[in-house]
């Protein structure tokens, strides 16, 4: 065997060798790699809410400590507003009526008032607050229109407060239709009263005799008088 020969066959032993050790060293790093790989599998299934271990219950949180706030002063009760002072006189007003308004009429505190079908006196006697608003009214009303313009040339009406006249521009009149019948009203209030005795005074005066479509009113002078007490 000559010496070169001999050198090429421990150079290709040494070839063998080699790829030999690649081969283990590229197996064991695929060995690695699916260790590494399944473990990181294995966790995420274990950790993950919908399988795997229970998460641990979450832990309360303390609360910081509640530091006791000065205490609001309560608010201040409402002041009575002060009532306005009682006129010294007694006045009848001028008012126009509004369905907003629930104020009773002089005649409704007298239970057993009438009309008058006859000339005459007639006397009613109430009491009330003196603070109560009151409507003081009082009309005509006949069958028709044409019947009450026809009546109202011959009637005429009067208001008197404490024997003092009235002044009928500052009463309101307007008419008023209903289903079987038309009125014409004369319309005051009084909004309060002096403490005391009063007197209101209304008439009617018929110049001629009249029919309102039912009956004959006779001519002369038919008179409502209302002494009213009013306490404070």
């Amino acid at each position: 065997m000559s010496v070169q020969g001999s050198r090429s066959e421990s150079s290709a032993g040494k070839k063998d060798m080699t790829w030999i050790w690649v081969l283990v060293f590229f197996l064991v790093l695929c060995l690695c790699l699916s260790l590494v790989l399944g473990g990181t599998a294995v966790y995420l299934f274990m950790v993950r809410p919908s399988g795997g271990v229970p998460l641990p219950p979450a832990q309360d949180v303390p609360m910081p400590p509640v530091v006791p706030t000065e205490a609001r002063p309560a608010p201040p009760e409402p002041t009575a507003m002060p009532l306005e002072p009682l006129p010294e006189t007694l006045d009848i007003e001028f008012y126009r009526p509004s369905e907003a308004d629930d104020y009773y009429a002089l005649i409704d505190y007298v239970p057993d008032y009438e009309g008058q079908t006859a000339p005459g006196e007639m006397v009613w006697q109430l009491e009330l607050n003196s603070r109560e608003t009151v409507v003081v009214d009082t009309g005509w009303c006949t069958i028709d229109a044409e019947t009450l313009e026809q009546n109202y040339e011959h009637i005429q009406f009067s208001f008197m407060a404490d024997d003092l006249p009235v002044d009928m521009e500052q009463i309101f009149t307007y008419d008023q239709e209903l289903s079987d019948r038309i009125c014409r009203i004369h319309s005051g209030i009084v909004r309060a009263w002096p403490p005391g005795d009063h007197v209101i005074t209304i008439t009617m005066s018929i110049l001629q005799p009249i029919n309102d479509g039912w009956d004959d009113y006779p001519a002369g002078d038919y008179t409502d008088i209302f002494i009213i007490t009013a306490t404070p």
